[in-house]
């Protein structure tokens, strides 16, 4: 009663991910997996449009290997990969002073680079960290965590 989470960010590169669900998919019973942020940088060349776009490419290569996407029992757990995506409002540490001008993370951090969304949907406010939310309920997160939860009584839960 084997199990595997792949807790995301396993490559920039779509062919890399498919291979690795792949090859996961043959090494464990089951597999459940949630995207994470290097998951979606897009590459020069690649064919996804912007990052929303390539979310769902690795959501067909999931399907396509068999991986769980979304709330699963896995190895004798419910797994709910909770899907997310970081913004600024949760910086609620204050600044740190004394080591001159440090950048802003839009300036220094890579998802900002590597990353595009749709129009109205900005990594600088919260907008891409809603959609990312709106997602969950898309997908029914809390409603089938509760009906696996019913299903398996006693079985851990486990969130990522």
């Amino acid at each position: 009663d084997d199990g595997l989470i792949l807790a995301g960010d396993v490559a920039c590169d779509l062919d890399v991910i498919r291979e690795t669900l792949g090859v996961c998919a043959a090494g464990f019973r089951e597999v459940a997996f949630c995207v994470g942020n290097h998951d979606l940088w897009l590459e020069r060349g690649g064919t996804s449009s912007d990052s929303f776009a390539k979310f769902g490419a690795v959501e067909r290569a999931c399907k396509d290997a068999g991986v769980a996407f979304g709330p699963a029992f896995v190895g004798g757990c419910v797994v709910a990969p909770v899907q997310s995506w970081h913004h600024a409002s949760w910086d609620t540490e204050p600044d740190v002073e004394g080591w001159g001008r440090l950048p802003a993370a839009h300036e220094c951090m890579v998802d900002f680079f590597r990353c595009r969304f749709p129009a109205g949907l900005d990594q600088k406010d919260d907008s891409v960290a809603k959609a990312f939310d709106k997602l969950n309920d898309a997908y029914g997160l809390e409603n089938r965590v509760a009906e696996l939860r019913a299903a398996h009584p006693g079985a851990p839960l486990v969130t990522f």
